[in-house]
């Protein structure tokens, strides 16, 4: 499993699997202990290069996958991760565009390409982000389920709340999420144990150190605007409280679009968009989220036209994601924030239009053009 440089070729994965099978040796609290995990590592990849403090960051809700995977052989585990996530996100975007068409771009995405070197869940939570979200763009909350799944990892759930606040019945619903997250913690501390949660939580501090503060290891991969500011010289905890200020503004801006009389699709195409430029931390491979956003956004312009320049900047986004990790480990160009501020800010725009074209009851003139009335027609079972 190594790439044509001799690198490990799904590095992210076997930390993973590696850190599996040190649970189902050792308890699952031993993922969180970073000696026990660096040394499991060091046992599985004598080879491979990594960094001495090396963390498992995730909390014990990923253990629902990963524990199944990591009692098969890595060469086994690894193909299945990949292709079952992949399946789940073809179906997720089948169900935006429905067009095999929708597939092929999805496979050829230069997005796609980060995730699969990597190893990483991405595909995963692209597919419940694209679930979560279909209801949304019908006007209705978002999947309670499939916005429970990202206790997995809350940092990618962090704007799906706001799909849930201005709509009618949408705090039963919360309710409901409320009811399936604590069935999940309660389910996990069943099956792998309360210590396990013990151990995650008090390696936490640290574990939060390295994610917000670590530039040796993830100024290069990371692309928030925090990360952005400590890379210049601005100073951790500085450089933090503009990222929550930055992320603050930008659950309002979503809040906005929520309120308003924005279509379906830009509202969906928003919140996964808006995900990306908010987290805390925000790495390459995570920026498999732009692909639903990109997605709803599509079919927003199918349905109802595209405004000049729009499929271009798609275009340039879906491409220049892939070389974030390049210049950004050659410069301080914060490349990755730029792109995906720049394509929330594009959607975010088209929302605001669609809101006032719908206050006053206009149209876009361009939803007469060419292509239209067959557009409709291949959307028309999502509507």
């Amino acid at each position: 499993m190594r790439d044509g440089t001799g690198q490990l070729f799904g590095h992210d994965f076997a930390l993973f699997w590696a850190a599996g099978e040190l649970g189902h040796r050792e308890g699952m609290s031993a993922l969180w202990d970073i000696d026990r995990f660096n040394a499991a590592l060091k046992a599985h990849f004598p080879v491979a290069t990594f960094s001495p403090d090396t963390r498992f960051h995730y909390p014990p809700t990923i253990l629902f996958p990963l524990a199944p995977l990591s009692a098969l052989p890595l060469t086994l585990a690894f193909p299945i991760m990949i292709g079952t996530s992949m399946i789940l996100l073809a179906i997720a975007m089948l169900r935006i565009i429905p067009d095999l068409r929708t597939i092929l771009l999805m496979l050829g995405a230069p997005l796609v390409i980060n995730a699969l070197i990597y190893g990483q869940w991405s595909f995963l939570f692209a597919a419940l982000m694209v679930f979560a979200l279909i209801p949304v763009a019908r006007g209705e909350t978002a999947h309670p389920l499939a916005t429970a799944l990202f206790i997995m990892k809350p940092t990618l759930g962090l704007a799906l709340p706001l799909a849930f606040l201005f709509v009618p019945g949408g705090w039963r619903k919360i309710t409901i999420v409320l009811a399936l997250i604590v069935a999940l913690i309660v389910s996990n501390v069943l099956i792998f144990g309360v210590e396990t949660w013990q151990s995650y939580l008090g390696a936490l501090p640290e574990s939060k150190k390295t994610l917000l503060e670590g530039l040796d290891t993830l100024a290069a991969h990371s692309a928030t605007l925090g990360t952005v500011l400590q890379f210049n010289g601005v100073s951790p905890a500085l450089a933090r409280s503009c990222q929550w200020l930055f992320t603050i503004v930008i659950l309002g801006v979503l809040a906005a679009i929520m309120r308003s009389g924005a279509r379906g699709d830009l509202k969906a195409a928003s919140l996964a968009a808006g995900t990306v430029l908010g987290a805390p931390y925000m790495m390459a491979y995570d920026f498999c989220l732009l692909l639903p956003a990109a997605a709803f956004f599509i079919r927003d312009g199918m349905m109802h036209g595209f405004r000049t320049g729009d499929r271009t900047i798609i275009a340039v986004v879906a491409i220049a994601a892939m070389f974030i990790n390049k210049v950004q480990e050659t410069s301080a160009v914060p490349f990755g924030f730029a792109l995906s501020f720049g394509f929330f800010v594009l959607i975010a725009t088209r929302a605001g239009q669609s809101a006032a074209e719908n206050k006053s009851g206009t149209q876009c003139d361009q939803e007469k053009a060419d292509g239209m009335v067959p557009a409709q027609r291949l959307l028309q079972n999502e509507y």
